[in-house]
C-alpha cells in the first residue's frame, strides 16, 4: 500500500485504499460514508468527489444550504451502483442536528464512517447559536458530537467503523479553561480566533473521547489537520487583514512562501486517510497531519482522556444526548472475552434481535448519577432525572408527602378532599381543565363505569359509581407504561423508558411516539387494557393541547403527580376562561 506525505491529493488518497472504499467492510454491504460541510470549493466536496469514483454503496452528503447541495452533487459522477443521499444538515441548531440524525436512521441500518468537515472559523463578533451556545463551538464541536452519537448504534452495527473530526493546527493555541465558561463571560471576553483554536481543540478531543468509549467495540476515531488552506468556503468570514496578521499572506496578498500551503485536494487527503487506511490505530494515536498519525504540534491537553472526559460530560448536558454505553456500564451487544471482562457490563439490547436496539431503556451517565436507584419506586415523589426532588413548587412534594403518586393524581378530582370521587366531582374537574361538555360527560362516564368498583371497600359495587381513593392502586391496568407500580408508587425508570425507547431521549413526545409506545407496551391477552391506555393519552393530549404536536417530558412528568392540574386549572381561573 502506498505511503502517505504532505502533498498526496485526495485522488491519490482514496485511489491508493480502492479496496477500502470498495470492498466490504459491512455486514451486508460495501461502505456506507457520510461527509458533513459540503458546499461548492469546501474540503467536504472535494472528500466527496474523491470518494465517490471508488464506487461505495452509498454516500451521504450532508449541508446546511439546500441549493450549494445540489450544486455538488450535480458535479460529481456518480458511478453505477452508488447512491448519493443529500442530507439538510444545521449544526448551529440542535433540534435540526436531532432531525438529520433521524432521516439517517431512517434510512440505513449499518453506517462505517462520518467525516466531518463541517465548520465556522472565526466569526467576527460575539455570535450564539439558536440554541443559546457560542457560535464556533456550537457549530464545530456540540452540533457533531449530538450527530455521532444519535448515530452511534449504526457505526457500532459496522464492523469497521470509523469517525473522522477536522482539526487544525490552530488548536495548539487553545486554552482549555473556556470550558468552564462556554460564553466568554457572555461575549465580553469573546475573541474570534481564541475562539476558533478552542473548538478546534475540541474537535481533537471528542476523537480521544469516541476512541476512549468505543474502542473496545471496533471504533477508530481521528482528528486531522488538513493544513494551511486559503481557497475554501471556511475563510469566508475572515478579513485579508487576519490572513496577513496570521503570516499566511504578504502585503502583496501573495502566499507566504515559508507556510506549508495546500490545496484542497491536498487538504482532503489526510481526512480520506484517516476514514480508510485500515493501518491506522487509536493505539497508536488520534491525530493525522499530512497523511500521518504525529502528536507534533499537538496541544497536549487536547489529548488529555480527563480533559476529554469533561468535555464529553458538558456535551451531553448542552445536548441533553446521554450515552448509554459507559466505561463500567457499557450497553453492548457482544463483548470480546479477550479484551473486556463482561462481568463490568450490563447487555440490555442484541444486535440479531433488532426490537432490543430500536427500545434502548434509559440509563444515567455513571459520571452523572443524579437519581440513584432509578428503578425503585418512589412513594411519594414523581422523581425524574431532570427532577430528582419531584414537584417543588408550590411546596407539592411536602404537602403531599402522605399522599402516594397515584393518589396526588387524582387528588385534584376529590373536591371535597374526603377521599371520595364522585362522577359530579370528576365532570367538574374536567370542566375546570377546560373540556367541553360533552368530553366531560364522557369522561366522567368512562372513568367511574370501569374504575368504580375495584376501590369499594366491600365486595358489593357502589351504586353511585364512587372512587375510593385510598384503593386508587387497585385501578392500575396493563398495557401501561409501568410509571406507576401496582401500588401506586412512581417508578423513575420506567418514566425515563418511555422517552428513551420511544421519544429517541428527546425532552418531548409527539403523537407518533405515543402510538409506538401504545403498540410497545400493550399485552397481547389485554384489550381492557390497550383501551384504557389509548383513554389516557387521548385526554392528556387533549389537556395540553400542544401547537407544535409537542408534549412536554415536563409536563407529562407533572400530570403523573397530579401538579399539572392544579396549575392549569388556576391559570384558566386567573385568566377568566
Amino acid at each position: 500500500m502506498a505511503e502517505f506525505e504532505v502533498h498526496t491529493t485526495s485522488d491519490e488518497a482514496a485511489e491508493a485504499l480502492n479496496d477500502a472504499i470498495t470492498g466490504k467492510t459491512t455486514v451486508d454491504d460495501n461502505p456506507i460514508v457520510i461527509v458533513t460541510g459540503v458546499s461548492p470549493n469546501s474540503l467536504g466536496s472535494d472528500t466527496a468527489r474523491a470518494i465517490v469514483v471508488q464506487k461505495p454503496a452509498m454516500l451521504i452528503l450532508a449541508s446546511r444550504t439546500a441549493d450549494k447541495l445540489q450544486e455538488v452533487i450535480r458535479s460529481l459522477e456518480i458511478p453505477k451502483g452508488t447512491i448519493v443521499q443529500p442530507l439538510m444538515l444545521d449544526l448551529s441548531s440542535l433540534e435540526a442536528t436531532r432531525k438529520a440524525a433521524a432521516e439517517v436512521l431512517s434510512s440505513v441500518t449499518v453506517l462505517d464512517v462520518i467525516i466531518c468537515t463541517a465548520g465556522v472559523m472565526a466569526v467576527p463578533s460575539y455570535e450564539k447559536s439558536k440554541d443559546g451556545i457560542e457560535m464556533q463551538f456550537a457549530v464545530n464541536h456540540l452540533g457533531h458530537f449530538l450527530f455521532i452519537n444519535l448515530l452511534v448504534e449504526r457505526l457500532l452495527a459496522s464492523e469497521l467503523s470509523t469517525v473522522v473530526t477536522y482539526s487544525s493546527e490552530a488548536q495548539s493555541r487553545a486554552n482549555l479553561s473556556f470550558l468552564d465558561d462556554l460564553s466568554y463571560n457572555d461575549g465580553k471576553d469573546y475573541e474570534k480566533w481564541t475562539a476558533y483554536s478552542n473548538s478546534k481543540a475540541c474537535d481533537v478531543l471528542l476523537a480521544v473521547g469516541l476512541a476512549e468509549r468505543f474502542g473496545h467495540r471496533g471504533m477508530r476515531a481521528f482528528s486531522v489537520d488538513p493544513g494551511v488552506i486559503v481557497s475554501t468556503g471556511l475563510t469566508r468570514s475572515v478579513p485579508i487583514e487576519d490572513f496577513k496578521t496570521l503570516g499566511w499572506i504578504d502585503e502583496n496578498g501573495d502566499l507566504n512562501s515559508a507556510i506549508k500551503a495546500k490545496t484542497s485536494a491536498e487538504g482532503s487527503s489526510t481526512g480520506i486517510i484517516a476514514a480508510f487506511d485500515r493501518r491506522l490505530s487509536n493505539k497508536d494515536g488520534y491525530c493525522l497531519a499530512d497523511g500521518v498519525l504525529t502528536r507534533e504540534g499537538v496541544l497536549p491537553g487536547a489529548l488529555d482522556t480527563a480533559v476529554a472526559d469533561k468535555l464529553w460530560l458538558i456535551s451531553e448536558s448542552l445536548t441533553k444526548q446521554h450515552i448509554e454505553m459507559d466505561y463500567k456500564a457499557a450497553l453492548v451487544n457482544g463483548l470480546d472475552s479477550e479484551s473486556k471482562d463482561d462481568s463490568d457490563t450490563v447487555t440490555s439490547y442484541i444486535k440479531d434481535v433488532p426490537v432490543t436496539v430500536q427500545r434502548k431503556p434509559f440509563l444515567q451517565p455513571e459520571s452523572d448519577v443524579r437519581l440513584p436507584h432509578t428503578g425503585t419506586p418512589r412513594a411519594n415523589l414523581a422523581a425524574t432525572y431532570d427532577h430528582p426532588d419531584g414537584t417543588q413548587a408550590g411546596n407539592w412534594a411536602r404537602e403531599h408527602r402522605n399522599q402516594t403518586v397515584l393518589q396526588q393524581h387524582c387528588d385534584f378530582f376529590d373536591q371535597d378532599k374526603d377521599g371520595i370521587i364522585w362522577p359530579l366531582d370528576t365532570y367538574r374537574g374536567f370542566r375546570a381543565l377546560g373540556f367541553n361538555f360533552l368530553l366531560c360527560v364522557i369522561s366522567a362516564l368512562i372513568i367511574h363505569i370501569n374504575f368504580s368498583y375495584p376501590t369499594v371497600p366491600g365486595y358489593l359495587p357502589d351504586p353511585l359509581f364512587r372512587v375510593y381513593l385510598k384503593n386508587i392502586h387497585k385501578d392500575k391496568h396493563g398495557s401501561d407504561t409501568g410509571t406507576y407500580d401496582n401500588e401506586g408508587r412512581f417508578v423513575p425508570q420506567k418514566f425515563e423508558d418511555m422517552f428513551s425507547k420511544y421519544a429517541n431521549d428527546k425532552d418531548y413526545i409527539t403523537v407518533r411516539d405515543v402510538w409506538d409506545l401504545l403498540k410497545g407496551q400493550r399485552l397481547i391477552a389485554d384489550p381492557f387494557g390497550w383501551g384504557g391506555a389509548l383513554f389516557e393519552w387521548l385526554a392528556t393530549y387533549i389537556l395540553l393541547w400542544p401547537e407544535d404536536g409537542r408534549m412536554k417530558k415536563e409536563d407529562i412528568r407533572k400530570l403523573y403527580d397530579g401538579s399539572l392540574f392544579y396549575e392549569i386549572a388556576k391559570e384558566r381561573k386567573t385568566s377568566g376562561k
